[in-house]
């Protein structure tokens, strides 16, 4: 190990640039630099654990939502036992949202997936809706104008089931939600037909609810943003890391109102 080390200079002491300030780099070996890096940065440890449990969970082991680690870090900040959480796409954040806030109720997309969270979130506080057990007609009805190419772009580029379009009625489903919607001070969408959630969104939630989207560097998901935007939202890109992905994504926070965000 060692002569393979030293051949690809991880043994080195790294100096730094001409002209450039000795306080802004470390000169000491590669090698070292990299192991420092790779159990001190702020997250590392918490991947790890979720990596190695194959679950989005912290490094205590507690179920987290599956979105950046900064945005998480954001939600926390607000005072969560006040909340009352409308979710779209339950799972981990289910849990977490019951742990740590008033009431949360989830509506879930995934047949299959619904039968499996179900099980694990019974709580008083918590309520996962089976959105298949609602009508299975597709007409339209008297859904919107605006909403129609926000569903055609869902039915086109979302990765949901193809089952999952021979049951949904989005016109029954938005005067299903509507009230929850209104009444919501948080509402987390992370599933379902995104964009045609966030024009729900956009149109029905009151002036201080905090709305969360995950993914929102996807290009299929961005296209509802301008309906948020539109009402007056802004948006509160949070990029990074986060449980479980090797890579980084977008989690992004839709605020119309600062009192959102205060105590």
């Amino acid at each position: 190990m060692y002569p393979i080390l030293k051949k690809f200079g991880y043994l080195e002491e790294r100096r730094a640039p001409s002209n450039f300030p000795k306080s802004h780099y470390y000169q000491t070996a590669t090698a070292y630099n990299h192991f420092v890096g790779l159990h001190s940065l702020p997250y590392s440890q918490a991947w790890i654990t979720s990596k190695r449990e194959n679950a989005s969970i912290n490094k205590e082991n507690e179920f987290i939502p599956w979105i950046t680690y900064p945005a998480l870090d954001f939600l926390k900040k607000l005072t969560l036992n006040k909340l009352k959480v409308l979710e779209f796409g339950s799972g981990a954040s289910t849990l977490w949202f019951a742990n740590n806030c008033s009431v949360v109720k989830s509506y879930e997309f995934d047949l299959d997936y619904y039968h499996k969270i179900e099980k694990q979130v019974r709580t008083t506080n918590a309520l996962i809706v089976n959105v298949a057990s609602q009508s299975r007609s597709t007409q339209d009805g008297n859904l919107e104008q605006d909403y129609i190419p926000l569903l055609s772009n869902d039915r086109q580029q979302s990765d949901l089931d193809p089952e999952f379009w021979q049951y949904f009625n989005p016109a029954e489903f938005s005067k299903s939600v509507a009230s929850e919607i209104q009444n919501a001070d948080l509402i987390f969408i992370d599933g379902g037909p995104r964009n045609f959630l966030m024009g729900l969104a956009s149109e029905g939630a009151k002036e201080n609810t905090l709305i969360v989207v995950d993914n929102s560097d996807v290009e299929y998901v961005r296209l509802g943003i301008p309906n948020l935007l539109s009402k007056g939202y802004v948006e509160i890109p949070l990029s990074g890391p986060g449980p479980l992905n090797p890579y980084e994504w977008q989690t992004s926070i839709f605020i119309k109102s600062l009192e959102s965000i205060r105590s």
